[in-house]
């Protein structure tokens, strides 16, 4: 899956990918959230 990362096994780049999807989810949901705001308050 992720081969990149030398010696790592495979339970260390599974945990990391998942870490790092839900981190990218969780600020895609957070700029979602602000650009809404800001679209709101300037009508």
């Amino acid at each position: 899956m992720v081969k990149g990362l030398g010696d790592a096994d495979t339970t260390t780049a599974v945990n990391t990918a998942i870490a790092l999807a839900v981190l990218l989810s969780v600020a895609g949901l957070f700029f979602t959230m602000l650009c809404r705001t800001i679209a709101l308050f300037r009508r």
